[in-house]
């Protein structure tokens, strides 16, 4: 785990990436591995990012 403190968060300052060019795999909590783009959006990505907040994700 690591915190988010500087965008962008993923191939940015923070060191979140790894080999794959553009997108990063992130585990779950049941398990499952996705893949995220480097250009999400960074709001989007701390809302992933943190639990149970009640905040929406992406427009309804």
């Amino acid at each position: 785990m690591r915190a988010l403190t500087t965008k962008p968060y993923i191939n940015g300052p923070d060191g979140i990436g790894g080999p794959l060019k553009g997108q990063v795999a992130v585990a779950m909590a049941d398990g499952s591995v996705r893949f995220i783009s480097e250009d999400i959006d960074p709001v989007t990505f701390e809302r992933l990012s943190t639990m149970a907040d009640g905040q929406l994700i992406g427009e309804f």
